[in-house]
């Protein structure tokens, strides 16, 4: 009985021996630890197509392939649509880096219930982000998807990308400055198409019948 568990108890300990000699080698081999799964997780979730080909097309897939602990504010698909002239934006890859980068914080996994205690994060790319709305936003950004593990990267899905010239205001304005100018327009042109009308009806000659009626009866004959 006693050599039965002693045999045992080898087994279970060689049997763990080796599952952390599995563990570790596949992390060194950087398929887990260093970022790999982030880009899976991104894929798989199927919101990020924009953003992975972003990713992609910088050369910046490394932001998520660190082997320090890091966060990431992902953007989604609806996120990278309201980007006023986003085509530009992913045509213009140096701009697009530095909007990437200044969505990464290295070093540090901040959690979605650590945010209410700071008031503002540090990005990769050297800018500074604020905290608002108790931890629920980052600037006019709402974290929708929060503490999503993926390897040493946590990440939180955003609905808006964290970059100049993209806050709900200034979009709000611009839109109601475009309704404005387009409302405005649609008045004018009304205007101008009423006043139209009633200078044609003002100066549109009668039909005189009976000259119309001599006329026809003279080419008759």
């Amino acid at each position: 009985m006693v050599h039965a568990i002693s045999a045992l108890l080898m087994m279970m300990t060689t049997f763990m021996a080796l599952s952390m000699y599995a563990q570790a080698r596949y992390e060194r081999s950087g398929n887990a630890v260093n970022g790999v799964d982030a880009i899976k997780v991104l894929r798989d979730d199927g919101r990020y197509k924009i953003l992975l080909m972003a990713l992609d097309e910088t050369n910046t897939t490394e932001l998520l392939r660190r082997k320090e602990p890091s966060t990431f504010f992902a953007p989604t698909d609806e996120a990278f649509q309201k980007v006023p002239k986003l085509a530009d934006l992913l045509r213009d890859h140096a701009r697009l880096e530095r909007v990437l980068r200044n969505h990464v914080i290295v070093g540090n996994r901040v959690s979605y219930m650590d945010l209410p205690g700071r008031k503002s994060l540090v990005m990769y790319g050297g800018e500074t982000v604020d905290v608002r709305s108790n931890g629920r936003n980052v600037n006019d950004a709402k974290i929708e998807t929060p503490d999503v593990e993926a390897g040493t990267v946590l990440i939180h899905g955003i609905d808006k990308v964290l970059m100049e010239n993209n806050d709900s205001k200034l979009r709000q304005a611009g839109e109601t400055l475009e309704g404005g100018v387009k409302f405005a327009g649609q008045k004018v042109y009304d205007g101008l198409k009423t006043g139209a009308g009633k200078v044609k009806a003002t100066f549109r000659p009668e039909r005189n019948t009976e000259t119309y009626t001599t006329t026809v009866e003279t080419v008759r004959e």
